[in-house]
């Protein structure tokens, strides 16, 4: 079992990071994640992302996903079950949705291509899917929040509610959480349907 002082490892010993990647329990996530690979440059300010297979991205298959895990994710997240709370309850829900529903994501994104939208348009509509799919992954490290199976930061949690907050505002929805079951909702649905259909 991978402890906080594996953690503490991982952040001051870059060489060690894949074998700590590797000994990670993904719990509700592992079905969906093919492997967790450790990239030590960043792609950007980003600490984590999902990386799906070629055949995922272009056959829409139900195949699993690599996580890509950059330095910035050991010098972001403070303590393990932050660190966790990114790579399980975010980056595993985006592998889950995936695999579930391959041609929802792999499709959206053909039928916004191949649409004739001007280039403007088509690149707001892929922004406004990514932030839904952006939305519903932080949806789900609240939830985790409000579970009790980690002791997160104070730090993540208020990072997450912003996150919720900041998303929210700009897709001109709102979210509904109840403390008691830690069940998040989104108030007004999303429309995956394009404004001008094939």
């Amino acid at each position: 079992m991978t402890t906080e002082a594996d953690y503490r490892r991982a952040q001051e010993d870059a060489s060690y990071r894949q074998a700590f990647l590797d000994s990670l329990d993904l719990e509700d996530a592992r079905p969906y994640v093919r492997r967790v690979i450790y990239r030590p440059l960043g792609d950007g300010d980003t600490s984590m992302k999902i990386k799906p297979s070629f055949l995922q991205r272009y056959l829409a298959r139900r195949i699993r996903s690599d996580i890509r895990v950059y330095s910035r994710a050991f010098s972001s997240n403070p303590l393990y079950d932050d660190f966790l709370g990114v790579l399980i309850d975010h980056e595993g829900y985006h592998a889950r949705e995936l695999y579930k529903n391959p041609e929802v994501v792999v499709l959206s994104y053909l039928r916004l291509f191949l649409s004739g939208i001007e280039i403007e348009q088509f690149r707001q509509e892929v922004k406004r899917f990514h932030d839904e799919r952006e939305l519903r992954a932080t949806m789900s490290q609240l939830a985790a929040c409000s579970s009790g199976k980690r002791s997160f930061s104070d730090t993540y949690i208020s990072c997450v509610c912003i996150e919720i907050e900041e998303l929210c505002e700009t897709l001109g929805v709102g979210v509904e959480f109840n403390a008691d079951s830690g069940e998040a909702r989104i108030v007004e649905p999303f429309t995956r349907e394009l404004r001008r259909r094939l």
